[in-house]
């Protein structure tokens, strides 16, 4: 987690400290006045995103080429404020990043945005892909003004989840 502080980028929220406390990880970041891309970009034209959506893209070509992966890619974790008048998308909530050989099969993230890799516990899989898949969903999401291209379950259940991507594979 370490390598988080040195991540030093114009739309990556700044990692100050880390730490455990009670053995529970703890990450001190810059505080962000924002509010959710999702929610910043509602009722927009998909074209007027097109900025934001590129902030985000550059930003998590970093953390890539940083070699870590984020994990927990959703709306609620690209944040928006205001610099001069203009949107200004940060990056937050490292508490799942590691690198993609780091990554053993555990069930990480928001369900809604997770890459079927990740889904599936595929270890030799994920990498930087699952989060461009991740942020493929949130700009689906963006666009569509807080629709998915498909259902999932809210169940933290491989198998379950598994059975949906099979409907979901059926579908196309």
């Amino acid at each position: 987690y370490q390598v988080l502080i040195g991540l030093d980028h114009p739309h990556i929220a700044k990692v100050y400290k880390i730490g455990f406390f009670d053995n529970r990880l703890y990450i001190v970041s810059e505080f962000i006045d924002g509010e959710s891309i999702a929610k910043r970009v509602r009722g927009w034209n998909p074209v007027d995103m097109i900025p934001m959506f590129i902030q985000s893209l550059e930003a998590f070509d970093y953390i890539h080429r940083s070699g870590l992966i984020h994990l927990d890619i959703k709306p609620g974790n690209i944040l928006v404020q205001s610099i001069d008048g203009k949107p200004h998308v940060k990056i937050i909530d490292f508490g799942m990043a590691m690198a993609p050989g780091e990554y053993k099969g555990m069930f990480l993230g928001t369900i809604d945005t997770m890459a079927p890799e990740v889904v599936l516990g595929l270890s030799d899989k994920v990498d930087a892909r699952a989060d461009l898949f991740s942020f493929g969903m949130v700009m689906y999401y963006c666009i569509t003004w807080g629709g998915f291209p498909y259902a999932r379950t809210r169940k933290k259940d491989r198998d379950v989840i598994r059975r949906f991507m099979e409907k979901e594979a059926e579908l196309h």
